[in-house]
C-alpha cells in the first residue's frame, strides 16, 4: 500500500503537522531511513547533513512540555545517551529512532485523547530497550 501526504488546498503545501498517512510498516521504514542517515538500500535519499542537523534540536532554553527534550522540524530530540529522535502523531502514534542502539520502534495507537498522556510511560520503556540492545 502507498502512503500519502495531505496537501493544503489553499497553500499547496504539505500538512506536516498532521497530514502523513502511512502503514505501520512504511512508518518503520521511514524510521530506518532516518536511523541510517538518509540512506536506503545504498542510495542517499535525504542528505545526511539534514538528518544530523535534527540531533542538535532547538535551543535548550526554549520551554518545551517534555523535560530534557528539545523540538526541531517536527522531531522531539531526547539528548539522552542513545541520541534518540521521536516523532509523535495524534492519538498515540509514535516513531522512536535510536541510531546508537540500531533501533526503530513504530507504534500505531488509538488513545482517546489527541495527544497521548502515556508518553511518560513509553519513553522510559523505549530507553530501557535501547540500553539493553547497546549491551
Amino acid at each position: 500500500e502507498d502512503a500519502y501526504v495531505d496537501i493544503d488546498s489553499t497553500t499547496g503545501m504539505p500538512r506536516a503537522h498532521c497530514g502523513l498517512n502511512a502503514t505501520l510498516r512504511d512508518l518503520a521504514r521511514f524510521g530506518e531511513l532516518m536511523r541510517c542517515e538518509g540512506t536506503w538500500k545504498g542510495q542517499q535519499l535525504i542528505p545526511a547533513s539534514v538528518v544530523h542537523d535534527l540531533h542538535f534540536g532547538d535551543h535548550p532554553a526554549k520551554p518545551v512540555p517534555r523535560s530534557g527534550y528539545t523540538y526541531r522540524s517536527q522531531w522531539w530530540v531526547s539528548h539522552n545517551e542513545l541520541d534518540s529522535l521521536e516523532a509523535h502523531g495524534l492519538y498515540g502514534q509514535v516513531l522512536y529512532i535510536s541510531p546508537k542502539a540500531e533501533m526503530v520502534i513504530a507504534i500505531f495507537a488509538s488513545h482517546p485523547e489527541s495527544f497521548s498522556r502515556i508518553d511518560h510511560i513509553r519513553a522510559p520503556q523505549m530507553l530501557a530497550l535501547g540500553r539493553m540492545l547497546c549491551g
